[in-house]
């Protein structure tokens, strides 16, 4: 895994991400690489609009709850499924 997803996750809960980002900078600048923009983020992933509670049911699961989230399952598409479906 990524860095990215991982400081988006932070971000998006509330988490200092201040080292990871920091890491993340450099790697840009080492690589000429925009990784905030080539990355995976928690909007690519299909993941950004989940709450706290939601994201562990998914993650632990590997179904989404019932109540308006899209897809469901591990069945769906998506790069967070697929790295779900391979630690299961």
């Amino acid at each position: 895994m990524s860095l990215v997803p991982i400081a988006s996750l932070g971000l998006r809960y509330g988490v200092s991400v201040r080292g990871i980002d920091a890491i993340i900078k450099l790697a840009c600048i080492i690589h000429n690489t925009d990784y905030w923009r080539k990355g995976r983020t928690l909007e690519k992933l299909g993941i950004k609009d989940l709450s706290i509670e939601e994201l562990t049911h998914y993650v632990e699961t590997g179904e989404r709850e019932e109540g308006g989230l899209r897809g469901g399952g591990l069945r769906g598409g998506g790069v967070f499924a697929t790295a779900c479906r391979r630690r299961l």
